[in-house]
This record gives structure tokens, sequence and C-alpha cells, in this order.
């Protein structure tokens, strides 16, 4: 892979400061060389234990960016694209920071012509892992720095098991399909890897030396071989756990039907949902007499359809994130259900989410053959 070392310095190597000075300065440098006028990111504030999404449009301002923080506050960054550039384009020249689980999101939301890249100029941050917001915020209350404690955590060559099951079983810790990636694995000192010809302009803009970096190619590769492996015992248990209604409905059976999960998500963008939709009670109303009158089927809860619904719904384009389990005010985990079914979903498609732009999403193509169902059983 091609890109440009921010540090060339050996001694650098792993000193957390640096690389977050790297990384702001880099981001100095796209405002000062005006290859942007904004960079959305997110950004410390003295005030608030978690980090928020800012624009930033003075290159002073880069100080107090934090893109390599390692939470996910609130809504994903795609989330915020969509709403900028949904209508139509941004009007200036714009660089957004996003996770890899982000620019995925952000793919599949383009897709659906819910967000728009003209004048974006998109960056992935490496992740090896994020912390729960609680815990972020716990951490940082207490004193401790969440970004150190988990550079100290893989330098003892394990991850944190305080991440996020998503992210310990995640197996894009580098984002696809952005212009740029700052690259954090598998490298003595920061990295600017560039994916595309406006990443590669972009660079030479700012006079930074293109070189080759083929050990943090192999460096990911073991990285997602290591997971790999993990998520397979994982997801075989998770599905073991919930087989069968009687206990997905004990699984669910403390959910509030909040709908926060579905409120988070950065794939549910209806604008009108069905489940909550005047049409929804009179549904289930209908269904729940016809129980009744069958005497045979065991009653389908309204908070279990709307689980079951909605991952109909959304498995072919989940990108694992996992952000509907932290949203969860009754502390279920979601990810259990989501991440296995919507990974064999996916594959039964031949489909992977977020990967690549130009692949169309299955939900809006789908044909009974897909499956390689027979006649009589498409009937």
């Amino acid at each position: 892979m091609e890109g440009a070392f921010l540090e060339s310095n050996p001694e650098n190597k792993g000193n957390i400061k640096k690389i977050k000075e790297s990384v702001n300065r880099f981001l100095q440098q796209l405002l000062e060389k005006k290859v942007v006028e904004w960079v959305l990111t997110p950004y410390i504030n003295p005030e608030n234990p978690l980090p928020e999404r800012r624009i930033i449009t003075k290159p002073e301002e880069a100080i107090k960016a934090d893109p390599l923080t390692p939470v996910i506050p609130g809504f994903p960054m795609s989330t915020f694209v969509s709403e900028i550039t949904r209508e139509k384009p941004i009007s200036k020249p714009l660089a957004v920071l996003l996770k890899p689980c982000e620019a995925a999101s952000l793919v599949e939301l383009v897709k659906f012509r819910q967000a728009n890249l003209d004048n974006l100029l998109t960056i992935g941050v490496d992740c090896y892992g994020s912390y729960h917001v609680l815990d972020f915020k716990k951490m940082v209350e207490e004193g401790e720095k969440p970004f150190e404690r988990m550079i100290n955590a893989l330098k003892n060559n394990k991850g944190d098991e305080l991440f996020r099951t998503a992210c310990k079983t995640c197996l894009k810790p580098v984002a696809e399909n952005t212009d740029l990636n700052v690259g954090i694995i598998g490298v003595n000192n920061l990295f600017i890897q560039a994916n595309t010809s406006k990443g590669t302009e972009t660079l030479k803009k700012i006079g930074l030396k293109i070189v080759e970096n083929k050990e943090r190619d192999q460096k990911i590769k073991e990285l997602i071989e290591e997971r790999g492996e993990k998520r397979k015992g994982m997801f075989k248990e998770f599905l073991k756990e919930l087989h069968g209604l009687h206990k997905l409905n004990k699984f669910f059976e403390d959910c509030i039907n909040c709908h926060n999960c579905m409120e988070v998500c950065p794939i549910c963008f209806c604008k009108e949902c069905f489940f909550e939709s005047e049409l929804h009670p009179y549904v289930y109303e209908k269904y729940i007499k016809f129980t009744i009158e069958e005497g045979t089927i065991q009653e389908l809860e309204g908070k279990l359809q709307f689980h079951l619904g909605r991952l109909i719904h959304m498995s072919t384009s989940c990108v694992s994130c996992g952000l509907c389990e932290q949203a969860c005010p009754q502390e279920i985990k979601l990810f259990k259900l989501c991440g296995p079914v919507s990974e064999n979903v996916q594959k039964s498609f031949n489909y992977r989410a977020g990967e690549k732009l130009e692949e169309t999403p299955p939900i809006t193509t789908f044909y009974e053959e897909d499956l390689g169902l027979t006649e009589k059983q498409a009937e």
C-alpha cells in the first residue's frame, strides 16, 4: 500500500502523545493548505468527558481534535454525514474522520441515496476497538486515559476485555472505501494511507512523500485472521444460545420497546416506520386474534415482532457496529443476535455490507433464485 509517514523518528514508536500530535498536525495542514475548508471530527471539550462532534474551520482548532478516541458517543459519524448531505451535496470541501464501521455504514447510506460523497474527503481511522460509552465516561471521570489504556493493552499483545463485543469480533480494523486512512496498525509512526487518486493528490498537496509500506499489510492481515477465529467461536455460541422462539422470548424479556436500537442504527433511515405507525397496533391486534382462534401458535409479543422485523429488514446492510447494543437502556446484548444473523444472511447473497460502493444491496434487487430456491420452494 502507498502512503506517507508523518514521523520518521524510530524513537517515537508507540509514543501516545506523538501519535495524537501527528494526527492533529495533519488536520491542520489540510486546512492551512486549503485542501478542505471544514473538518468534521471528534473534538475534546474539557467540560464533557465524552468527545463531541464538531466542524473545525480554523487550523489552530485542530489541536483539540481527537479522531483516535476509542468510543462512538451517541450516533455514528455516518449519520451526521447523511444529515448534512442527504438533500444536496455539501457546499464546501469537507474532510470527515470515520472509524471503519462508520465508513462502512456511510457506503451503505450512499447506495440507498441517503448520503452524498461529492465535495467530501473521507478519512478512515484505524480502530483496534472501542469502549462502551458509559465505560469510557467512567474512565475519564476517574482520571484514566482510554486511548492510553487501549495502546498499553495492545503492547501486551492482547485486546482490552472491556472493549464492546462487536469490537472484539470486528474484521474491519481498517476502513474500506475511504480516500485516506490514518494508520496506527503495523507501523512505527503514524502512517497516512492513500486509497484513491483523491487521497494521493491530497498527500501531494500538503507536501508529504509517498512511499510503500508492505509491513502494514501483513500486520492487518494477522489481526483480521486472529479476530476471525474468535468471531467464529463466539457467533456459534450466540446462535446456540438464541435458537428457538422460547429462547428469543427469554432474551428480550427485559425489552421496554423504546426503539433506541432503531434510532441509533446508521442503516435504519426510513422516514416513516411501520413499527411506529398507527397501522402496527391494528396488525398486531389481528395477529393476536388469529393466534387465539387457531390455538396452536405461541404468542409472538409486539416487541419481539419489532426486533425480528427490523432484523429481517436490516440484516443485508448491517455493518456489525454494535451501536444497537450500546444504546439499549436495558443492556440487552443485541449484538449476539444481529451479528451472526447478519453475517449469515450476507453470505447467502455473497454480499458484504460496506465493502464496495458499486455493489447493489440485496434488499433492492432480490429474486427468489438468488437463494438457489427451486420453483416449487419459491411458491
